[in-house]
């Protein structure tokens, strides 16, 4: 038979302050995550109306596939808050296909953007050349139902972005009717 020794004796004290390291760094590492990684893990804001106001803004979005995916979005400020100053480069569009039950197009920069500084408003297209090389359809009325919807995400700071999913009123694809 082999002898083991006995367990090394350590004091209290000694075992106090590995034990107080060690609910510190744990406590720290607590803290981190929680300012870092929200409670659901994203701290989107995703709106489905088409007037919201948010932090003391109210925006109204309207989309529509005319010759193309487009948004028109408008921002107004309300009283002691500022609206953001529009920027393209913070604007990415995604279009959901009911009949795919995928994304035609995912994340997409818009090839036009306009930006009206005196009303707070943008509107911005991906052209339907774009969405017919991404999705591979023809960009006509039969490839959209009014179960699709448009996704438009803006960001306002690193890591919170405002996520519009504005389903279509209507498939047309022209004006022209």
């Amino acid at each position: 038979m082999k002898h083991t020794p006995p367990p090394r004796k350590i004091s209290r004290r000694t075992f106090l302050k590995t034990g107080a390291v060690a609910a510190a760094v744990m406590a720290c590492a607590g803290a981190l995550s929680a300012c870092w990684v929200p409670v659901d893990g994203n701290s989107d804001i995703v709106v489905t109306e088409k007037i919201k106001t948010i932090e003391g803004v109210k925006y109204t979005m309207s989309v529509d596939i005319i010759t193309g995916i487009n948004f028109n979005l408008n921002a107004e400020a309300g009283e002691g808050v500022a609206a953001p100053i529009f920027d393209e480069n913070k604007f990415s569009v995604s279009f959901y296909s009911d009949k795919k039950k995928g994304y035609y197009i995912q994340d997409a920069k818009a090839d036009s953007f306009t930006f009206n500084k005196e009303n707070g408003s943008c509107w911005g297209r991906v052209s339907s050349s774009t969405v017919e090389n991404a999705a591979g359809i023809g960009f006509v009325d039969s490839d959209f139902t009014t179960n699709d919807r448009v996704e438009v995400k803006y960001q306002l700071a690193p890591g919170k972005n405002i996520i519009w999913k504005i389903g279509l009123e209507s498939t047309a694809t022209t004006s022209a009717r």
